[in-house]
């Protein structure tokens, strides 16, 4: 990808209307300054109305324009501007994916316009400094299990915990908490549970903890953006499931814009599915006879899994099979 940063920069702001340039090796997408100072990304857009509204959010607007640039004769344009400068660098990434989506779609820029812009209304306002390495780890899980584990595709509807359900797959007759964990130095898995209705019985249906141990090597191939990359390919033919996943995904944390933050290769230790019934080492709200103690909050706790082994249920998606025909209901 080229970088625009460098072309915004050398941009003079105007007196008036836009000064622009060519994307870096488009003949379409431009890059634009207006006399406030803030970013555009225009292109051509003969065959539409002007004046049409393509897209409003917190600090980007989308519209269809009449406008003149280098001297042209005044036409149609798509007009997108960053009116945050905060989002500036989020704003580079939308750059680059429109470049690429319009070279891929030469005929129709303006579809190709639409399709940026509905990817990246899921992640406009997505803080990528959020998302940290404990949380990016948590959500490769999510992702490995969706990839591996899951009756695929149908399981990106049954993902509902970065929608703030309380375990990360819901489905009438099971629900799935995810756990990622790097492997300690002494070899012993731990997985912090955050509070104490992760692992509480959900209301209908069993509940599973799935358990994924990954390893920190450069020379394995499993990345965070390669896995999403994985799995929007497998959607290809689904384009209502893409735009689920694309919601998920920033409700998790995750933008396009951080990926190079996520290019840390995990080799996979093991991956290892239990059923969290009676007796499994946990704490609840039940597990306090008298009620929480008065003025304690903010309860979280690990689970040795050495001491799980009892519950274990599959090393392998091919023991999975009642999980499976669980999670298709």
């Amino acid at each position: 990808m080229s970088d625009p940063a460098e072309t915004w920069a050398g941009l003079t702001r105007p007196i008036n209307n836009l000064t622009a340039r060519l994307y870096p090796g488009s003949n379409s997408v431009w890059l634009a300054l207006d006399s406030e100072g803030r970013r555009h990304l225009i292109v051509r857009a003969s065959t539409a109305e002007p004046n049409q509204t393509l897209m409003a959010t917190r600090g980007l607007h989308a519209m269809t324009a009449l406008l003149s640039i280098e001297h042209e004769v005044e036409c149609v344009w798509a007009d997108i501007v960053c009116l945050d400068p905060a989002l500036n660098d989020t704003f580079i990434a939308v750059a680059n994916d429109l470049a690429e989506t319009v070279g891929a779609s030469p005929n129709d820029p303006l579809d190709a316009v639409r399709r940026t812009l509905r990817t990246w209304r899921w992640f406009w306002g997505v803080d990528p400094i959020l998302l940290s390495g404990e949380r990016a780890l948590g959500l490769f899980g999510e992702l490995w299990f969706i990839d591996r584990w899951a009756p695929f595709p149908d399981v990106l509807d049954r993902w509902l915990g970065p929608a703030g359900y309380r375990h990360d797959f819901t489905a009438v007759d099971a629900s799935v908490e995810v756990k990622a964990t790097r492997v300690q130095s002494d070899g012993a898995v731990r997985h912090r549970i955050a509070n104490l209705d992760q692992l509480a019985p959900p209301e209908t249906g069993s509940l599973y903890l799935f358990s994924l141990q990954a390893v920190a090597d450069p020379n394995a191939g499993n990345t965070l953006p390669g896995l999403i990359a994985r799995i929007r390919g497998r959607l290809a033919h689904h384009p209502d499931l893409t735009n689920l996943l694309d919601q998920r995904l920033g409700q998790a944390g995750w933008s396009p814009a951080q990926s190079d933050r996520h290019l840390q290769p995990y080799r996979i230790v093991s991956e290892e599915l239990y059923r969290v019934n009676d007796g499994f080492p946990r704490l609840t709200r039940e597990s306090f006879a008298g009620g929480i103690p008065a003025g304690v909050d903010d309860i979280g706790y690990s689970i040795a899994l050495a001491a799980c082994s009892s519950w274990r249920v599959a090393v392998h998606p091919a023991q999975a099979t009642d999980l499976l025909a669980a999670l298709k209901h």
